[in-house]
């Protein structure tokens, strides 16, 4: 993804690289270690975002997130940026056809001005997957509590798209009770002038 100078011209394209956690041929072999995946969760404490990031109440722990992302149902990502180095984790989830629903949080080491084009990168590179069949993605959905308003700034910056607010549609565990949720989208094509 280009940077954008103050005067609005193009600047260098900023590298990411997604690193993702699957596991390696039949054994217990993965491509990150049980205490990196945990350390991820750690950052969101550290960051104070895990009660944001986590705000259903399925995920209380390092080792909750472990078993999550090893459960087979998630698609964990690490994101390392050029500049910041690890910066941020994503997962997809609730996959149906070419459909998945996606969840991501950027580290505070990269708040600021490079987040939002290296997030626009990371959802580049994600909606542009292949296999031998085609495209892996055509869309990727996410449902963010309404009351989150810099997130959904962010998420509108990034190019998600946004639908509507769905009355109940979020968990917010520490309150224990259903609040809106605002439904946005990711489409294949939204920043292809940048690419």
């Amino acid at each position: 993804m280009n940077r954008l100078k103050a005067e609005g011209k193009r600047a260098e394209k900023i590298k990411v690289t997604l690193l993702p956690y699957c596991q390696l041929g039949d054994n217990d072999n993965w491509t990150l270690t049980d205490g990196q995946v945990r350390k991820l969760y750690g950052i969101t404490i550290s960051d104070r975002t895990a009660g944001i990031v986590f705000y259903n109440g399925q995920i209380n722990s390092a080792d909750e997130f472990l078993t999550a992302m090893k459960s087979g149902n998630n698609l964990l990502y690490v994101v390392d940026a050029e500049g910041p180095g690890i910066c941020g984790m994503g997962w997809l989830n609730r996959f149906e056809g070419k459909t998945a629903r996606i969840h991501f949080t950027g580290f505070s080491n990269c708040w600021g001005q490079d987040s939002v084009a290296i997030c626009r990168e990371v959802l580049s590179q994600l909606i542009h997957q292949r296999d031998k069949a085609g495209y892996v993605f055509d869309v990727f959905i996410g449902i963010t509590p309404s009351r989150y308003r810099l997130a959904l700034s962010f998420l509108a910056k990034v190019g998600m798209r946004t639908v509507g607010e769905i009355p109940h549609a979020c968990w917010n565990a520490k309150r224990q009770q259903a609040e809106p949720g605002m439904l946005s989208y990711y489409v294949r094509g939204t920043h292809e002038e940048d690419l």
